[in-house]
């Protein structure tokens, strides 16, 4: 959203931008959510195989349209787990941020998930970031109020980190992973730093 800020001063004044909190409280995101779940429900209807809602409530499936739709445009090709409740992301966009701005990137990914949940009503959570599960792939799990959260990390393949932490700690765990995943794939290079 976005509003001119009283500076107190003659002239144009500047424009403050904030993130939408809630999408009922702009029309243009509630309408990017009605539309984001009026095609996840088309494709339940036309594909019903590659349905990611089937195990979940209304709600929380309406919660995962808007979240796929905002990866989708974000050019990360999400791969949606709705059994596990977990969201697989490749490639990353700002590969080329990596190395200088891994701190903000990361919080910056955190914080759009995070706020993509929470701008429709719904139980959906990120719980837990996993970057770098391969040299060019991530992985979100989620959670709900209503039930365990499914991947733990005893249980998960690469170790995750808790989506609520610091920027520096979300930099340096996945600057850690990243290092992790190059090791172990011959050094091709990163892709997410979710």
């Amino acid at each position: 959203m976005s509003a001119p800020v009283d500076t107190g001063r003659r002239g144009r004044p500047p424009m403050g931008y904030w993130p939408v909190e809630r999408s009922e409280h702009s029309p243009a995101a509630q309408e990017r959510a009605e539309e984001a779940s009026a095609r996840g429900e088309l494709l339940r209807r036309l594909a019903p195989d590659r349905d990611h809602g089937q195990a979940l409530e209304v709600a929380a499936a309406h919660q995962l349209d808007v979240l796929y739709e905002h990866l989708e445009d974000a050019g990360m090709d999400p791969v949606v787990n709705s059994d596990d409740l977990t969201v697989g992301v490749r490639p990353c966009i700002y590969q080329g941020l990596l190395e200088s701005e891994r701190p903000v990137v990361c919080s910056v990914h955190a914080k759009l998930v995070r706020q993509q949940l929470e701008q429709v009503d719904g139980p959906l959570k990120l719980r837990r970031l996993h970057p770098f599960t391969t040299a060019h792939s991530c992985l979100l799990v989620l959670d709900s109020d209503e039930q365990e959260p499914l991947v733990s990390e005893e249980n998960a393949a690469v170790p995750g980190i808790a989506a609520d932490r610091s920027d520096v700690e979300l930099g340096e765990f996945a600057l850690e992973a990243q290092r992790r995943a190059e090791d172990g794939s011959g050094g091709d290079g990163p892709s997410c730093p979710l």
